[in-house]
This record gives C-alpha cells, structure tokens and sequence, in this order.
C-alpha cells in the first residue's frame, strides 16, 4: 500500500490536443506527468478520476486518468487503515442520488464476491469496476426465487456494499459509510456491508484481507459509525444464501467475539 501517505498536489495541466472546452476525449496531462482524458461515464475509465479537473471537461464528462492515482479516504489512517476512494478506483457516479445512512450504527454485515478474486491491488482496482458495473447494470434474474418468490433483479444505483477488501488486503470505500447499502434487504439502513472479493465456500480469505476486515471494524467503532455495541453477521445470517463462503463463515465467530451475534440476527423474508 506505498504512496497512500502522499497525497498528490495537483497545480496545472497542459493541454495536449485541442481545447478542454469544446472538444470530447481530449487528452491532458497535469503537470506532474500524469495523463488522461474527458470522458464520457459509459465508456470506462481506465484509471482514477480526479475531480479537480472535472470542471475543464465538457458537460456530462469526467477526467479520467491512463493510470490509477491512489489516495485515501483518511478516514482510518490514524489506525493505520488507508481506504482507497472511489475516485481513485475510478467508481462512475452513482445512477441515483443514495440515501444518506446514519451513523452509531448496531450491525456490521460481511459477504463475499464469488468470480471476483484477486491478489494484487492492480487486480483488485479492476474487479473494483467490475462488480460496480456488474451490480448498476440493468438486469433479471428469470427463473430464480427467494422463499417461493420470483425474483426480477434491476440492478443498484450503486455499487451494494460501503466497503470492499481485495486478497491484498486493500480496503476501497464503496458506497462509503455515509450512504445507505443495498446488499441485505431489512437491514441496509442499519448496517454497514462489507464484502471481501473472492469465493469462500472452500477455502479462506488471505490473512491480509482477513486483517483488514477486523482493523476495519476497529476503525468505524473509532470514529462512530458503528456502535460499541454493535453485532457481527455473515450474509447468510440474515437472506437465505451461502454468503460469505461455509469455511469462511466457520472462522468469524472466532473472529468477531464479543461481536459475533450480540443482538440475535432476523432472517430476511420479503
């Protein structure tokens, strides 16, 4: 995680071709050497974006650049716990404007990301983007059902969880803590939703991603997102699924004690 603690100084940018102003997909390079252009949100940005320079583009682009620039959340610095923010992940904007989440928050709900894992953070800032596209995309699940109910699946306005962990151990902030989730129906505006990228029916999270997850919970109990109070759930607690993963989800009591289910957990029947 080298660089988080230097924060880049953006102070100029040198026009390459044409003008900022009039043209889509101009390319620019701030000052600093690092290039990008304005883009149009459907087509995906190949690094970061920097807001700084959202206002030279056209309307209705953002400047995206070739590669990602990483800067922290802050907010979990102090524990020693960089967040990677959605801007430097390159997260497009969210299709709706999200509910806001409160904060003293009593519950703290872990999932997994099954065809999503990765063990770098070069792969991890691509999967980033792919189950943010994944889950804003427009789409049904036909033939499927939850308690007897079929299921029509349009998708989010957003990426569900307000965070995510790679296999690396990088924390990226999804939705982030001031937002209401969309990954557990009954608690998401009472619940933080974390997700670890990778599939852990049959095997474990990295110790790296499994440490990040524990000092992420440490550090929202710190700066009063989560109540001291606060109960510990796996995803298949609370909807009817195997999320986060059967060797996964054996490990998390352990984990998470005192935490682990302090306040009985309420299987979703909608």
């Amino acid at each position: 995680m080298d660089g988080f603690s230097t924060q880049l100084k953006w102070t100029c940018i040198f026009l390459l071709y044409g003008s900022l102003a009039g043209d889509s997909n101009v390319a620019v390079k701030p000052c600093n050497g690092v290039s990008g252009t304005c883009q149009n949100e459907n087509t995906q940005c190949k690094g970061s974006y920097l807001q700084q320079f959202d206002d030279k583009c056209p309307d209705n682009e953002r400047f995206c650049t070739n590669i990602h620039q990483i800067q922290s959340t802050k907010e979990c610095d102090t524990k020693g716990l960089p967040i990677v923010k959605r801007d430097s992940w390159g997260a497009r904007t969210s299709l709706k404007t999200l509910n806001d989440l409160d904060s003293d928050l009593s519950f703290f709900v872990i999932h997994h990301a099954d065809g999503y894992s990765c063990s770098d953070q070069k792969t991890c800032l691509q999967r980033m983007k792919e189950v943010q596209k994944d889950h804003q995309s427009k789409r049904k699940e036909k033939g499927k059902s939850y308690f007897g109910v079929p299921i029509s699946f349009s998708g989010f306005d957003d990426i569900g969880y307000q965070y995510v962990i790679g296999g690396d151990g990088t924390v990226f902030e999804g939705r982030g803590w001031k937002y209401q989730g969309a990954h557990s129906p009954g608690y998401n505006t009472k619940s933080i939703g974390v997700c670890l990228l990778g599939n852990f029916t049959a095997t474990l999270p990295s110790n790296d991603a499994a440490t990040s997850l524990k000092n992420l919970h440490v550090c929202l109990q710190s700066i009063n997102v989560l109540s001291p109070n606060n109960s510990v759930y796996g995803h298949r607690d609370i909807r009817q699924t195997e999320c986060p993963g059967t060797e996964f989800y054996k490990t998390l009591k352990t984990q998470f004690a005192p935490f682990w289910h302090s306040i009985e957990p309420e299987m979703w029947k909608g």
